[in-house]
């Protein structure tokens, strides 16, 4: 099974705004090596198709802008900042790269091709994950972001669609962060002209409160978007919903609404309610500082020593007593014989 992506707009637009363009379209050999197949995805800017190398055979995903965002050197500059960026994080949870180029005046972007679902396509709507499943997938984000984040890099565009769970042999459910089309580069001089000074960056539901206001975004930020996504999967919906204005208008003058409140079941422990409201906490200051911050705080505290103290006490009261019994019995046994 190959990748499946899902995007706002169906595949069968991919084929219809190639057609039209009359540049990309399966049997078309990008740069001389890459076969297009057929297209798996679509988004805003570009699309992905599916691509086999014309001499080694090997699948790959092939991403392009389309041909009129092509033309703006503002989109071009972002997507070449992506394949950067991906070029210089080497992580088993993060997509890799293989290839960059420009074809016939079309940047193209080439990644290993994927096996499984996005997140988005497991949840669905109103479904959620189990407390244990959803820690299961937010362990190797956070280690992905961690690692992302060393390096000064902010992925500012955290959700469900870009967190792919492949599907691997031996695990069936192995986390890929994907699209750093938003991300941060580690110089700040580096992002100037490219998403502008003061744009809010990322998708409503899940950017923090601080990005509609266009501030400069940290780390701190991902973590708030790794929040809403972990509260999403335990509980089948997010901490706001509603039209996008109406959401960031609440996210930037209220609190975010509990998880335990939105799922009261006594499902989610409070030490788990504790550590998500935590990272969706308003101001950045109030958040945890690090996604390795954030990872530790997920950790299920142990068995408290209080219960061992107990069954301690039990097995010493146990063995008092079986003594004592002995004891009465010896001495029985000694008036008798006296």
């Amino acid at each position: 099974m190959e990748a499946r992506i899902a995007y706002s707009s169906p595949v069968h637009k991919v084929v219809e705004r190639a057609a039209h363009e009359g540049r990309i379209a399966p049997g078309v050999v990008v740069a001389g090596r890459y076969r297009i197949v057929r297209p798996l995805a679509e988004g805003g800017i570009g699309s992905v198709w599916v691509a086999e190398h014309a001499t080694l055979g090997r699948k790959m995903a092939l991403k392009v802008l389309h041909g009129e965002v092509a033309k703006d050197a503002r989109a071009v500059e972002r997507f070449e900042r992506e394949a950067r960026t991906i070029g210089s994080l080497t992580h088993p949870n993060i997509v890799a790269p293989i290839d960059y180029g420009v074809w016939d005046g079309m940047p193209y972007l080439v990644m290993e091709l994927l096996e499984g679902r996005p997140l988005s396509e497991r949840l669905g709507v109103g479904k959620m994950l189990e407390v244990d499943e959803a820690l299961a997938v937010m362990r190797p984000l956070l280690s992905a972001l961690a690692y992302a984040h060393g390096r000064g890099i902010v992925h500012r565009d955290l959700k469900p669609a870009n967190v792919f769970l492949e599907a691997l042999p031996e695990h069936v459910d192995h986390v890929k962060l994907l699209d750093f089309g938003l991300a941060k580069p580690a110089a700040p001089h580096m992002d100037a002209g490219i998403t502008g000074k003061g744009v809010a960056v990322g998708t409503p539901p899940y950017m923090p409160p601080e990005a509609a206001t266009g501030a400069t975004l940290d780390e701190r930020a991902d973590v708030y978007s790794v929040g809403v996504i972990l509260f999403e999967m335990i509980t089948g919906r997010r901490p706001f919903e509603g039209d996008a204005v109406d959401v960031i208008r609440r996210k930037m003058t209220g609190d975010a609404l509990r998880a335990r409140a939105a799922r009261p079941d006594g499902t989610i422990p409070p030490w788990l309610d504790e550590a998500i409201a935590k990272a969706l906490a308003r101001r950045p200051d109030d958040r945890w500082p690090t996604a390795h911050a954030l990872a530790t705080a997920l950790v299920p505290p142990k068995e408290p020593p209080r219960a061992v103290r107990d069954r301690n006490a039990r097995t010493w009261r146990w063995a008092a007593l079986m003594a004592a019994v002995v004891a009465l019995a010896l001495g029985l046994a000694w008036w008798s014989s006296s």
